[in-house]
């Protein structure tokens, strides 16, 4: 998918599995970095960890993004709630109890 988009970056979602993946190619030559970032779920967890998951990705514009391996960073951060709250809110709302399964195991 970075191939076809053409692109240094790469975010994607759905996968609910948080990454920072550097794919390393060479061409001309040159060693050439490419980021592919998920920043995470907010629900159905595929990590093992129920707390929703965001990311902040930082740029360092004095470096080169395609050439430079740590041209981008990125920070996964966590935010707790009150899961026992929100599965019991699921269940007393008439939603299927697997949805709120979801949220505790993905």
């Amino acid at each position: 998918m970075i191939d076809m988009a053409e692109t240094d970056i790469l975010l994607t979602g759905n996968t609910h599995t948080p990454l920072h993946k550097i794919i390393i190619k060479e061409e001309n030559g040159k060693t050439i970095y490419r980021h592919c970032i998920n920043p995470g779920s907010v629900g159905k967890p595929k990590d093992g960890d129920w707390r929703p998951c965001y990311a902040i990705v930082t740029i360092d514009t004095t470096k080169k993004l395609h050439t430079d391996e740590d041209a981008v960073k990125v920070d996964f951060y966590r935010v707790k709630y009150d899961l026992e709250k929100a599965v019991k809110a699921i269940k007393n709302n008439g939603l299927p109890v697997y949805y709120g399964g979801c949220l505790i195991t993905g």
